[in-house]
């Protein structure tokens, strides 16, 4: 903590909001630069995400032009920057629009403006936070001849594999929401394609691959805006129905004491399918669980939880029903350019990584870090989850006779 020095700032402000001092002395004593602040929602409003992650990329350019020992400047985007294509490679594609072009923007309309152009604006790209960290690349690779830069761009980052604890996690994003849901019996259906490709890498491992591409990036120089893909699909690869089931196989195991319901989930490939699913396993339950409530207080909150549940899922669906092919050729001659006692010290070759350990942990983590919950209330949590088990097994047997009689007495009906 020593090493450390705190400074306020804001990435959307003029001069990403320093003081003089602190700017002067960031300038003087600073010789590596990561830029990994962003808005990561989804849903974003267009504006906010552009000021944010286009315009306060620029901020940070500015910010190391001044910086005569710079040596590198290390952009985070993501793997999903170009989403827009299937196939994805190394390098620095052509922006969607011009930066200055919408960012000039940025200081006349409103939100409210441009929420209603966003669709015609963002076009191919899925969501704003994807498209506008393509924006900032761009950003970043115009200026390769003036500053040492790197593009880092990272899959769907979740919990640590080793440092500084295994099963380390912070945040509910991506895939951890859905799963904590699941475990938790809040969540009965997903649209995901269990067969599609799963790109999930460990943030240590992000991390430690971050380090390494600024050393590199200090030997190589100015004139190249060399991009880096960390993925895990291409060198260990797994399916979204496979860690499904790994996580639901520990989430059964050490389940949280909080669950309202067994873990059951039915996953659909079809959008359609999947809300037709929905309204029958989640909306309707939610619906006869608030009955009461509602009537005596006028509060939905289990109807409410569900239309969060659908609008979180449908910002993530579009990366658990598709997949891409990207080429990592630079990481990998990254992790090749190490000496043995670096490779052992910054690790992230993923190839060594074991999909099922690693989620066992993660599974851990979540259960510790999110949920609050230490092993001591195991015992109860797991004898509190049999019998959700037995109301679980009862209420489809339940359904199971219901229809068959159902379809008894229209048989009998119609003959």
């Amino acid at each position: 903590m020593k090493k450390v020095i705190p400074m306020t700032g804001d990435i959307t402000q003029p001069g990403l909001g320093l003081s003089p001092k602190d700017r002067d002395r960031l300038c003087r004593e600073v010789s590596i630069v990561f830029h990994a602040a962003a808005t990561i929602k989804f849903n974003e409003n267009l504006k906010v995400a552009l000021q944010t992650n286009v315009m306060g990329t620029q901020e940070i350019v500015y910010l190391c032009k001044e910086m005569p020992q710079i040596v590198a400047l290390v952009y985070v985007s993501t793997a999903y920057s170009n989403c827009s294509l299937k196939e994805i490679d190394e390098k620095v594609y052509p922006p969607p629009h011009d930066p200055r072009r919408l960012t000039e923007c940025v200081n006349w309309m409103s939100e409210t403006d441009f929420q209603s152009i966003e669709p015609t604006i963002i076009g191919k790209w899925p969501n704003t936070y994807t498209y506008s960290k393509a924006l900032a690349e761009h950003v970043i690779s115009e200026n390769r001849d003036i500053l040492p830069v790197a593009i880092f761009r990272p899959s769907i980052v979740i919990s640590t594999w080793k440092e500084p604890i295994p099963g380390w996690i912070d945040n509910m994003n991506g895939p951890t929401m859905g799963i904590m849901g699941c475990s938790m019996g809040m969540i009965r259906c997903g649209h995901v394609d269990t067969d599609k490709i799963c790109d999930i890498v460990p943030v240590d491992t992000v991390v430690n691959a971050l380090i390494a591409t600024a050393w590199e990036t200090s030997f190589r120089g100015r004139g190249e805006a060399k991009v880096y893909n960390f993925v895990s699909g291409i060198q260990q690869p797994i399916t979204w129905g496979e860690y499904f089931d790994i996580c639901k196989e520990y989430a059964v195991r050490n389940p949280p004491s909080r669950a309202i319901w067994y873990y059951f989930v039915i996953f659909c490939r079809k959008k359609y399918t999947y809300l037709a699913t929905s309204f029958l396993l989640e909306f309707i339950p939610a619906c006869l669980i608030d009955l009461i409530p509602f009537l005596t207080t006028g509060k939905h909150k289990k109807v409410d939880l569900y239309y969060k549940s659908l609008k979180f899922l449908a910002l993530v669906s579009s990366f658990s029903t598709q997949e891409w092919t990207f080429h990592d050729a630079n990481v990998r001659s990254l992790l090749s350019s190490l000496s043995p006692q670096d490779k052992d010290i910054f690790y992230f070759d993923l190839t060594q990584l074991e999909w099922k350990k690693f989620l066992k942990t993660y599974m851990a983590g979540i259960r510790f870090f999110l949920l609050k919950e230490n092993e001591s209330t195991l015992p109860a949590a797991r004898k509190r989850y049999r019998k959700l088990h037995v109301l679980h097994c009862l209420f489809q047997f339940g359904l199971i006779l219901f229809f068959y009689r159902s379809i008894q007495r229209l048989c009998g009906l119609l003959t």
